[in-house]
């Protein structure tokens, strides 16, 4: 399980905006309802992406993602957030596009989705150590595959239950129970890791560095 912690710092994310919104004293969740199903939508994602990139809410969602690890009992785990967390809450926050996301959950109307490679990131190259575009696309791999595991699906619905149980969240639970599974299926149809490590500036482009390839009857010009 510990190959799932973006996921796990995503779902915390998210967690966080319900109990921010269901505990608010503010009319911040009242607004929400806008007996329009996209509107509704957008206007929390949007929360959710505002809560992502606000520090004091990221330092919320470290320490949670960090209680997490210690549960599960992984150094793996805990070494990744101590060291990427603040870095894959960025990158979260940037692919956490709320109209995008809507759309995609079949909320809001469009022409078609919306493709991964049509994302764009506003973040300064990684920094490599020489293992970076390895390691990153052997990890996100590794979650690729646990996502698409129905076992996995469920456990991750199931402990997105007890949290939302902890919580007290009626909103929580409902989101869960309708779109959760929706969520966890979309998530991996679009989850393409060699794609997403080069948006993340973990893997350069092919494209500049590709051998050019001859077909057989060019060879036999040449020849």
């Amino acid at each position: 399980m510990q190959l799932s912690v973006l996921s796990a710092f995503l779902s915390t994310g998210v967690l966080v905006a319900l109990y921010k919104l269901t505990t608010a004293e503010s009319n911040a969740a009242s607004d929400l309802a806008a007996n329009d199903i996209c509107t509704d939508c957008v206007n929390f994602m949007g929360d959710v992406s505002q809560i992502l990139k606000n520090p004091k809410d990221q330092e919320i969602i470290i320490e949670k993602v960090e209680q997490l690890c210690r549960i599960l009992g992984s150094t793996y785990c805990a070494d990744f957030v101590d060291e990427y967390g603040e870095l894959a809450l960025a990158y979260l926050a940037d692919f956490f596009d709320p109209k995008t996301i809507c759309t995609s959950l079949r909320l809001c109307h469009s022409q078609g989705p919306v493709p991964v490679a049509n994302f764009k990131l506003n973040k300064p190259p990684v920094k490599d150590n020489g293992n970076s575009c390895t390691d990153c696309v052997a990890f996100l791999t590794d979650l690729d595959n646990l996502l698409k595991n129905r076992t996995i699906e469920n456990m991750i619905i199931e402990k997105l239950r007890e949290i939302c149980d902890l919580l007290g969240s009626v909103s929580c639970a409902n989101a869960v129970e309708d779109y959760g599974m929706l969520a966890l299926n979309l998530i991996s149809k679009n989850f393409v890791p060699k794609t997403l490590c080069i948006k993340m500036t973990f893997c350069q482009s092919v494209s500049a560095n590709k051998p050019l390839q001859l077909r057989d009857d060019q060879i036999r010009q040449v020849l």
